[in-house]
């Protein structure tokens, strides 16, 4: 965020990555207050939900959980964002100005974000007692009493909204956009000296970036787009169905790559964007030179 910041949030694109980034930071937050605690577990058969995990269910905070779509969607408008730009640069630049572009995205992901509470309260904890391991630990359930009034509501969002069309969505834009840009990109490196028409050198290493930026997102949330379109044609797999365990073994892998989704991007900011790089090496060694003059200046007060 601090890089995107210096580089200029006047342009549209620095915009857009910069909320990318603050919503990855929300989202990364949320998750460890909901698992930290785990890290600090000293036995290996320690109960899958925590206490903040249950007081996050239990206090109507887990639809927070709502922001990993919110990250999702600001991929798809990045990666469309720069496929419309390289192909149709002269009406990009007039396209959506960059306040707007900023006011869409943050109404968008709280939209999104507040959606997904209407899946969410569907979720309550229970205590369980193990009769054979004599143990008691709290489990995550779905028969509450609003998902028995509003459950048609429910498993529409759950099922059909956030389960199957907003993943087909996202995926399916995200991966037509990296085609398009490789492309685009392949084409403008070959015939950088004949086509005049042809996207500056800033404009590819931009475009190279983002399209590396997508390829991770698809990976990561290809897990997701898989486990749900599975429970649509088996009942079982499912919290409540036959096929319990497998299904909560692919529940954590997909958060798994949910993390990885939100975490990975600096890396590839670091390694593919240059300008980002040599930004990021800036804002240290301003720091560094700061801290060196502080000190010359107090070395030359005591002399």
């Amino acid at each position: 965020m601090a890089v995107f910041y210096k580089l200029g949030l006047r342009e549209r694109i620095n915009t857009c990555l910069f909320i990318l980034s603050f919503v990855d930071l929300l989202y990364l937050a949320f998750a460890c207050l909901l698992y930290g605690e785990r890290a600090f577990a000293l036995s290996p058969s320690h109960p899958r939900y925590g206490s903040t995990f249950r007081f996050a269910v239990e206090n109507h905070f887990y639809g927070l959980y709502g922001v990993a779509w919110a990250t999702a969607f600001v991929s798809v408008v990045i990666a469309s964002e720069r496929c419309f730009c390289i192909y149709f640069p002269l009406r990009a630049q007039n396209f959506i100005k960059t306040k707007t572009m900023a006011i869409f995205l943050a109404l968008s992901c709280i939209f999104i974000t507040l959606g997904f509470y209407v899946v969410s309260e569907k979720y309550n904890m229970i205590c369980v007692y193990d009769v054979e391991r004599n143990v008691t630990f709290w489990q995550l359930i779905t028969t509450t009493s609003y998902y028995v009034q509003h459950r048609n509501l429910v498993d529409i969002f759950d099922s059909t909204v956030y389960g199957f069309c907003l993943p087909a969505i996202f995926n399916v834009t995200v991966a037509a956009c990296s085609v398009a840009m490789i492309l685009k990109l392949k084409k403008t490196l070959s015939w950088r000296d004949k086509a005049s028409s042809a996207m500056s050198t800033k404009e590819a290493l931009l475009t190279k970036m983002l399209v590396c930026l997508s390829i991770q997102y698809n990976i990561f949330s290809s897990p997701n787009f898989c486990i749900r379109s599975a429970g649509m044609f088996e009942s079982g797999l499912s919290g409540s169905g036959k096929y319990f365990n497998t299904f909560m073994l692919m529940v954590s892998v997909v958060e798994i790559c949910s993390f990885l989704n939100s975490s990975i991007p600096f890396f590839v900011y670091y390694f593919v964007g240059s300008k980002y790089r040599e930004t990021l090496q800036g804002l240290f060694k301003s720091r560094r030179e700061i801290s060196r003059k502080t000190t010359l200046y107090s070395t030359n007060s005591l002399g």
